[in-house]
Formats: structure tokens, C-alpha cells, sequence
């Protein structure tokens, strides 16, 4: 209990860095988007299929239009 309270105050946060920033992001997805396959993103970025999935998978959320429950 005190050590995640020291914790707290410290402010830390944790986890891991990114590996790609935001140009980086942007120019994979627009590279998907030309017809890259994920396998050569990968290797191309130096980062997992797993990590240009979840990044092509957050990209899709983030363009998908709101869908209101309203009208039928």
C-alpha cells in the first residue's frame, strides 16, 4: 500500500516508450493504405506484425463516423 502510494506521488507513470512517433504512424498506415503488406511493414518500421495490426486496427476506430442510435 505505501509503495503504490510513493509511487503515486512520484508521478510515475510507466509502461514502455513508442517505438514509432507520429509521422512514423501516419506514413505506415498511408503505406497500407498504397498496398504494403503488413509482413514488410514490419520488418520496414522494426516493429512486430502485431504492433502494425494494432495500429492499423486504433487508425480505423479513430476514421469510423459516429453512428447515432436515434435514427431508424
Amino acid at each position: 500500500m505505501r509503495a503504490a502510494w510513493r509511487r503515486g506521488v512520484r508521478g510515475r507513470v510507466g509502461g514502455r516508450p513508442p517505438k514509432l512517433n507520429n509521422h512514423q504512424i501516419k506514413d505506415l498506415i498511408q503505406q497500407h493504405a498504397d498496398g504494403a503488406r503488413v509482413p514488410v511493414l514490419a520488418k520496414r518500421f522494426k516493429v512486430s506484425q502485431a504492433t502494425v495490426y494494432r495500429l492499423l486496427n486504433l487508425s480505423h476506430l479513430e476514421r469510423a463516423p459516429s453512428q447515432s442510435s436515434g435514427s431508424r
